[in-house]
């Protein structure tokens, strides 16, 4: 042990130099003692005497004194020695342990800003979703995710690619940045699986992220997009299908985080079913248009034949009373009453009108006005349902006389009664038309000689 080796030196030469000390001191004495004084010889052997008693009580001191006092001292070097390792122990596991809370403490910490940021993230999902979800026509959805999405995240620029239908091209269909407008109005296309990342992605179905776009041999370089540097596409699909591409680019290199993706993925997901609500919303409204148009055509060739077939136009009142109007019949006007006409409209349609003609002084308020109108609308409702049990009652009759034709047919096991049987029956329901029935086919029959 250095510490201990060191005190014990010091010990022993402190030790000597006393003891040499005396000794010098001693010959000094006695030598001056006998020049100047040689008449005390006796005394200067006493003086002797007692030197060399000395020099046999200073070893003894140190043997029995200096050396228990030398163990003390080295024993509690050592214990010093070991307190101070301690120390030095203690402090190096102190600044461990400091060094360990520092960094636990960064790690919590950007543990919790990771955690605040996808938070952030799929609240603005949420957001997103919410504000792109209420819009049922496509052309004004698309432009509404791109503008959201970039407000939201901060991208400067966010295009909508959707597949044609040839599956050849993807059409960009909504941008939100100056660049991607001036594409839009020139009609910008890539052609799939051929064309920059977009073209990767609508083939492949995968995402492709450039976070330096100017090393990514897959990139498109756009005039329209100089400040480009990070590039994300992600697949929009329909079930198994891809659709189209939803591009996101930022200025910054290596603008896109592992959680970006997961985030903008699930993004990338909402806009998809977005797209296809949008689209089954559009054909559903074409298909209701279409079938609302065949209705009211429907709607106005029977009303406009059914006066005709049944001679009957309307009905008028007066103070003489009710009477019929013709379907030919032409109503006369008096120009000197008041009239007020009110269409009848069923499901989009006029089948007819409402007329009150009212003496010059009567004035009609608001409320016989509203009504009329009312009166008009029930009108419509009842007459159409008249009119369908009228059609549904003609149609039952019309499959009891077939059924009856049918069942009388099936009394017979030969043509000609059968073909008797179907011409009486169908002259009776008729009312006495004449019935003629061959059996001769068209085809067999000769041309006429030119």
């Amino acid at each position: 042990m250095e510490p201990t080796g060191s005190s014990n030196k010091i010990v022993r030469n402190s030790f000597l130099i006393i003891v040499l000390t005396i000794f010098i001191v001693e010959a000094l004495i006695m030598t001056a003692l006998r020049v100047f004084f040689p008449e005390i010889n006796v005394w200067l052997e006493m003086f002797v005497d007692a030197s060399a008693l000395t020099i046999f009580i200073f070893p003894s001191l140190y043997f029995f004194m200096l050396k228990p006092m030398q163990r003390e001292i080295a024993a509690h070097e050592i214990a010093k020695e070991k307190q101070q390792a301690a120390h030095s122990d203690l402090q190096d596991l102190t600044q461990s342990l400091e060094s360990r809370v520092v960094e636990r403490t960064k790690e919590a910490e950007a543990q919790q800003l990771n955690a605040q940021k996808r938070s952030q993230q799929f609240e603005t999902i949420v957001r997103v979703s919410k504000a792109i979800s209420s819009a049922k026509n496509l052309h004004k959805a698309l432009p509404q995710i791109a503008l959201t999405i970039s407000e939201q995240f901060g991208f400067y620029h966010v295009g909508v690619f959707l597949n044609d239908a040839t599956n050849q091209y993807a059409i960009l269909s909504a941008a939100n940045s100056e660049g991607g407008k001036k594409m839009l109005a020139r009609g910008h296309q890539l052609k799939i699986g051929a064309q920059g990342i977009v073209g990767y992605v609508t083939e492949t179905g995968k995402p492709r992220i450039a976070l330096d776009v100017g090393e990514d041999a897959v990139y498109f370089n756009n005039p329209d997009m100089p400040l480009t540097r990070s590039e994300m596409a992600l697949p929009l699909t329909d079930g198994s299908n891809v659709i189209g591409a939803l591009d996101i680019q930022s200025v910054e290199a290596n603008a896109f985080t592992p959680e970006d993706v997961e985030s903008l993925t699930a993004l990338a997901d909402q806009v998809s079913l977005v797209i296809q609500n949008a689209r089954l919303f559009s054909q559903t409204e074409k298909t209701l248009l279409e079938t609302e148009a065949i209705q009211r055509q429907y709607l106005r060739e029977t009303w406009s034949r059914l006066p005709k077939e049944e001679n009957f136009a309307g009905v008028r009142y007066s103070i003489l009373g009710a009477s019929i109007i013709a379907a030919d019949e032409i109503m006369p006007t008096d120009k000197k009453q008041t009239e007020i006409t009110v269409p009848i409209v069923l499901r989009g349609e006029a089948i007819g009108e409402l007329s009150v003609q009212a003496p010059p002084h009567k004035r009609v308020t608001s409320d016989q006005m509203d009504l009329i109108k009312a009166v008009a609308e029930r009108v419509a409702l009842s007459a159409e349902n008249a009119r369908l049990f009228g059609e549904t009652s003609r149609r039952a009759e019309r499959e009891r006389v077939i059924s009856d034709i049918a069942s009388k047919m099936g009394n017979s096991v030969r043509t000609e009664s059968i073909l008797q049987t179907t011409a009486k029956e169908l002259s009776q329901f008729l009312e006495g038309a004449d019935i003629i029935i061959k059996l001769e086919s068209p085809n067999n029959k000769e041309a006429p000689n030119g």
